[in-house]
């Protein structure tokens, strides 16, 4: 560049030019202002008015400010003169470095004097810059690069050599990225080769080949991904390992899937092996439909012959990779049907993958309308499914306007589930799709449930069209033909928490029964305990609320429900002393508990202080109730806690009680207990044996024989013959 004055004073070089260059502020200002003085003149070599202010050592530096703050003509920052140099690179060669900082920081690099002269190839800048600085060398930019990463990537083997003969480390690693020098220089596509060359010496003892960055690359993947295909011989010279995966991947794969043909074809000719064919799995040429293009998958085809109607393990062909393609999938379509000219087109065209939804399906669940357009061309079809339920169901509006537009009758058809195409819509789909259908007018179809009954069921966007839908005037506390609401269906039905919380915010009422029962009886039935919690915390009063029977929801849970429940609901406030209309306690109800927990709950509730011998309005006790529903283990505990075993009713005992019901094994229990209830007789002087005569119970007749019971009252009248002594044989 020569010294300033001899290369700026030359021919072009107006008087604004060398004011810049050897005057002040005041004088450039002044020159500024006249008619005329023309801001984006340049002189010879095309330097503009900033290279000029840049040489200025005494001025300079608010020169160079006045110039970039005034929004004036031509001045350019970044302006290049014919060789490439900005105004920075000649501050820097004057040794001009504080205009030099303030150039850098207009130039809105974040960037080292240092790191932007490697960037941009100026060796000789850096050095001077080096011996004005001899710290910069070792400083990291903004990524965490060092300068020998920057140079390898972005410059030249001459300034890598001038670095590591300065001292800067070689096994470095970017902070950001973990990019060893080899990854940067392997993305150098003018002079990596070179560099990697270079390199060769320090790859045993401080530079690993096939050393892996943060995105588990290795410098052999940054070349293949630029198609740095000279850098990628020399790593392959330099014995990179050719086998190495990621995420499962080979390196051909790899290629595929950054739609690098040149780089692929380099693998392929290293390694054929590399690329996958076997039907059953996913073949090379699947990977291809969906990342790469027409010329792409041509070569594939074409020269390496790789079979195109294949199909993975989930029976997944090539289109229905290529649906997946929204830059190239429709001319992939196209090439694949000219090499597809055989009679059984039509069932590739519909094969059905693992999910059951052919290539047509796919495409309109992608909303690739170029494919769905083109598929249906071709003749492709969907089974028996209407294609607008089809879209709904997968919140697919685009596909869904576009197949009303084809078929406007389907809008009417219902689904293989009786839904109607809006109902499928709040079960499926989002706001906007529904909003689409309520301005087809079908928001206010007259169904047998209302939308609401069916929003709870969308999991993902039901707390959105549940407001939609109260918005556009749905009534939240309609009941359906079995009196359910849009809130029992929420909880009962799919335990869809936001949706139950977005319609109490609107108006639902909780205290709605359905079928005799309240809410919370139901939650207990069903044994949606996570809807019992979710309702008491709404309205605690509910735990008081009878039912049908005047049975509260803890009279209910001993019946239907276990342990925990029954604990849960007196914790939260249940008396357990309550009593139903019929007069019966907790303790009846949990005598009759059919799933197996009567045992616990019988123990639980007489440790709460409740009386197992109390009596209901027709004098019943929790023995007899034991008794009828045929809970041995229950009957068994109560005996165990002293429950009174000389109760009657009518004048029957407990094996009176037995007998009617067929219950021997109880019988036998009771009796083992206490042998004077084989005395007992009812109000008609009848024993046990009557009862059990006329239950037609005879194994429970021969037992109370063999025990010894008197035949009193109706008994001794009749004999069964079944009962009576056999003669004696005559010998």
């Amino acid at each position: 560049m020569g010294s300033a004055s001899s290369s700026m004073n030359g021919p072009g070089a107006t008087s604004l030019h060398l004011a810049a260059l050897n005057s002040d502020l005041k004088a450039v200002c002044k020159l500024v202002s006249k008619k005329g003085k023309a801001t984006d003149a340049t002189a010879d070599s095309r330097k503009s008015l900033l290279h000029f202010a840049a040489c200025n050592k005494i001025h300079g530096r608010e020169i160079v400010e006045f110039l970039l703050s005034n929004d004036l003509r031509g001045i350019d920052v970044r302006h290049k003169d014919v060789n490439g140099a900005e105004p920075i690179h000649y501050a820097i060669h004057v040794g001009n470095f504080e205009v030099a900082e303030e150039l850098l920081k207009k130039r809105g690099a974040d960037l080292e004097l240092l790191h932007l002269c490697i960037t941009s190839t100026k060796l000789d800048f850096a050095k001077t810059i080096h011996v004005f600085d001899n710290e910069l060398i070792n400083s990291l930019d903004s990524e965490g690069r060092s300068a020998l990463h920057l140079a390898a990537e972005f410059s030249d083997l001459e300034t890598c050599q001038w670095l590591i003969g300065e001292g800067v480390k070689v096994d470095t690693f970017c902070v950001s990225s973990g990019d060893s020098v080899l990854h940067c220089a392997a993305r150098n596509h003018t002079h990596g080769w070179e560099i990697l060359l270079y390199l060769k010496p320090f790859i045993l003892s401080e530079l690993n080949i096939n050393g892996r960055n943060n995105s588990d690359e290795t410098p052999l993947h940054a070349a293949l991904k630029i198609e740095n295909i000279r850098a990628a011989e020399e790593l392959q010279k330099l014995e990179a390992d050719m086998k190495v995966e990621l995420d499962g991947e080979n390196l051909l794969e790899f290629c595929v899937a950054q739609n690098k043909l040149q780089s692929a074809k380099f693998i392929a000719k290293h390694d054929k092996g590399q690329i996958k064919d076997e039907n059953g799995s996913r073949c090379t040429i699947h990977l291809a439909a969906e990342k790469t293009d027409k010329i792409f998958c041509k070569w594939l085809v074409n020269e390496e012959k790789v079979g195109l109607f294949k199909t993975d393990g989930k029976h997944r062909n090539v289109l229905h990779y290529a649906i997946l393609n929204e830059t190239h999938g429709k001319k992939l379509i196209r090439l694949f049907f000219k090499y597809k000219k055989t009679e059984n087109s039509e069932q590739w065209l519909n094969l059905m993958n693992d999910s059951r939804n052919p290539v047509l399906g796919a495409a309109l669940k992608a909303e690739n309308i170029r494919i769905v357009k083109e598929l249906l061309r071709y003749g492709a079809k969907l089974g028996e499914n209407n294609l607008l339920h089809f879209c709904v169901l997968h919140n697919a509006l685009e596909s869904a306007k576009f197949i009303h537009g084809k078929y406007p009758k389907m809008l009417k058809e219902r689904s293989k589930e009786d839904l109607t195409v809006f109902q499928s819509a709040v079960a499926h789909a989002d706001v906007k799709l529904c909003e689409w259908l309520t301005d087809l007018g079908l928001a206010n179809e007259p169904t047998e449930n209302t939308a609401l009954h069916y929003v709870a069921k969308n999991e993902q966007f039901g707390k959105e069209v549940t407001a939609y839908l109260y918005a556009i005037g749905l009534d939240v506390n309609a009941m359906n033909k079995f009196e359910e609401t849009p809130l029992y269906r929420a909880l009962l039905t799919y335990e869809n928490f936001d949706v139950a919380e977005t319609l109490l915010q609107f108006g639902a009422n909780l205290k709605e029964q359905v079928g005799n029962e309240n809410i919370l009886l139901s939650c207990i039935r069903l044994q949606r305990y996570n809807c019992a919690k979710f309702v008491l915390e709404k309205d605690h009063d509910l735990i008081r609320q009878p039912g049908a029977r005047g049975e509260t929801v803890l009279h209910f849970a001993a019946e239907k429900s276990e342990l925990e429940t029954c604990q849960w609901l007196v914790d939260k406030g249940a008396d357990p002393n309550a009593l139903s209309e019929t007069g019966c306690s907790v303790v009846h109800f949990a005598a009759s508990n059919k799933a197996g927990q009567g045992r616990n709950l019988v123990w639980y509730f007489h440790s709460l202080g409740l009386d197992i011998n109390g009596t209901n309005n027709k004098k019943v006790t929790p023995l007899h109730f034991a008794i009828m529903k045929g809970n041995y283990d229950v009957v068994d505990e109560l005996c165990r806690l002293g429950a009174d075993l000389t109760v009657k009713i009518d004048g029957e005992n407990l094996l009176h009680f037995c007998a009617r019901h067929k219950r021997l094994k109880m019988a036998k229990l009771f009796l083992s207990k206490d042998r004077e209830l084989i005395k007992g007789v009812d109000s008609f002087g009848n024993s046990a044996h009557y009862a059990a005569k006329k239950a037609g119970d005879l194994d429970f007749c021969k037992w109370l024989i063999e025990q010894g019971v008197s035949k009193v009252g109706n008994d001794a009248k009749d004999v069964p013959p079944a009962l009576r002594p056999k003669p004696e044989r005559l010998v």
